[in-house]
């Protein structure tokens, strides 16, 4: 099998599945709350994580994004109340 069905009740067991390995193969090129953040703070392929500082949610935002996307996934849809970290 190569490929999954859009809308079947298993899908979000996959999602959940493919970030947490993804993270788990590339846990020694990031950061510690990067990982924790694809660990703990996903519900399904939605993160809602909060940051202490801009500067903080700028750099979790671009390590995120590189470290999803070796396993294939772009994370879009980005909502701040700062127009920085936008």
């Amino acid at each position: 099998m190569k490929v999954h069905l859009f809308g079947g009740t298993w899908n979000p067991s996959c999602c959940a599945f493919a970030l947490r390995h993804t993270a788990e193969e590339n846990k020694a090129l990031y950061s510690s709350s990067v990982y924790d953040t694809v660990m703990h703070n996903f519900c399904f392929e939605d993160c809602l994580a909060s940051f202490e500082s801009e500067r903080e949610a700028g750099k979790q935002i671009d390590e995120l994004c590189e470290l999803l996307g070796k396993g294939g996934f772009k994370l879009n849809k980005w909502l701040s109340n700062s127009k920085v970290v936008l």
